[in-house]
């Protein structure tokens, strides 16, 4: 069991305070883990034991014929290139070799789904009256109490939330003015003039970063990021579409899953040290997949020696994740907030994964209204497995299922009271 007793009573006092935080955005279909788990085909991540200087982390790699392609110095490792044919032998090769600390694969992880705003109504999670959405009526009061939290505060501009996803559609008209700016790329000309004025490794990259092309446009072409994105901060009482949670503060779109919803382990990797790097408070991961990976861990023990809150999904699978774990909300890290889906009844969703130990708490995660990228404009019908959908007569938005949309509601809670805290640089 995870020793984190301070983050419990913090988040316990944010909840009694009714500065908790509520559901959100649509979790992809992820593919059902069906034995050995998928990788990228030729790609190892290596990590060196403390101390193995650099032309012995080069003597470990050319006995194996492996090619460096990335280094991550943070955490003391390297992603290779090796033939896919002599893959496995070269992790069992690389493991024998007392200088490394690990050999693995490189996975494949997928995505896992009272203002005047006109939809509001729908948005049982943040205010449930037993109002009819996706033709079901829920419990009243089985929400997270925003219109409660709102009477406190609505959220600050000062307090920035990671979303490691699909990336966002940053043009959205309920979302544009809440995107993340990077102050160190925002001088007059700086933000395409193909200079990385802020020395961060990153050209250009002004309001996050994609890297699944390796460029500065984060902008989504699979929809579940922009749902996460809404479900967070979409901007509220502006008179059009929905609100989030908090209608003010600011979304990092990061992005490492491509318009397929998957994406890799080397990603992710990139996109948390880069939420580090920029000292952001809370990471939002709506994601999973794969197996265990030292490499995610010791990035996301990273963030946890620097204070900052990982929130993730629980998964959406019907399993017991005390018993079968689900990764990364499985990995024993104390700044893990691991969220599993609740419905309009105020009951577990019938598909959302638990366990007294791996999961921390739960959030709205059924037929949840949200906003929606573009490019997404496909119906799901409330019966299905969690999808990221739309409906076009919605005007780019709407509703969707799955533990990976609760995972912003949870974001809200500690970010809620942070927000009548002196603000976090970011």
């Amino acid at each position: 069991m995870r020793d984190r007793p301070a983050r419990r009573l913090f988040l316990a006092a944010a909840l009694a305070s009714a500065l908790a935080a509520a559901a959100v955005a649509g979790a992809a279909n992820r593919p059902q883990a069906a034995g050995k788990p998928r990788a990228v085909p030729g790609s190892i991540i290596v990590g060196f034991k403390a101390h193995v200087s650099a032309k012995g982390r080069s003597g470990v790699l050319g006995a194996v014929d492996a090619r460096p392609t990335k280094r991550f110095a943070q955490i003391d490792s390297t992603v290779v290139s090796v033939s896919p044919a002599n893959t496995s032998w070269t992790i069992r090769t690389l493991e024998q070799d007392p200088r490394v600390a690990y050999a693995e694969p490189n996975f494949v992880l997928h995505a896992a789904d009272v203002p005047n705003d006109p939809s509001f109504p729908q948005e049982w999670g943040l205010d449930n009256t037993g109002q009819q959405v996706n033709w079901t009526s829920g419990t009243p009061d089985a929400d997270i109490d925003a219109k409660e939290a709102w009477s406190v505060s609505t959220g600050s501009p000062d307090v920035t939330v990671a979303v490691i996803d699909t990336g966002v559609d940053v043009a959205h008209p309920d979302l544009a003015q809440n995107i993340w700016i990077n102050q160190g790329e925002n001088c007059a000309g700086c933000r395409t003039n193909g200079i990385d004025d802020d020395g961060d490794g990153y050209v250009d990259d002004w309001r996050g970063w994609d890297f699944v092309n390796g460029d500065n446009d984060p902008t989504d072409d699979n929809g579940h990021g922009t749902h996460v994105a809404g479900t967070i901060a979409a901007a509220g009482n502006n008179g059009i579409g929905i609100t989030g949670v908090t209608w003010n503060s600011k979304i990092m779109p990061l992005k490492f899953l491509g318009s397929d919803g998957s994406g890799s382990t080397e990603e992710a990797i990139s996109a948390i040290l880069y939420a580090r790097a920029k000292g952001v408070p809370i990471l939002n991961n709506s994601w999973g997949g794969g197996d265990f990976s030292q490499a995610v861990q010791d990035a996301i023990e990273l963030t946890d020696q620097s204070g900052e809150l990982f929130v993730a999904a629980a998964g959406n699978d019907f399993t017991n994740t005390d018993a079968d774990p689900f990764w990364p909300s499985s990995y024993d890290t104390p700044n893990i907030l691991s969220v599993g889906a609740g419905d309009q009844f105020d009951r577990r969703a019938w598909f959302s994964n638990y366990g007294p130990r791996s999961v921390d708490l739960s959030a709205p995660g059924t037929n949840i209204y949200s906003t929606c990228a573009a490019t997404s404009l496909s119906v799901t019908l409330p019966s299905e497995r969690p999808s990221v959908n739309a409906n076009p007569e919605l005007v780019r938005r709407g509703p969707a299922a799955g533990s990976t949309s609760t995972t912003p509601s949870a974001v809200q809670a500690p970010r809620r009271g942070s927000s009548l805290r002196p603000p976090v640089q970011s």
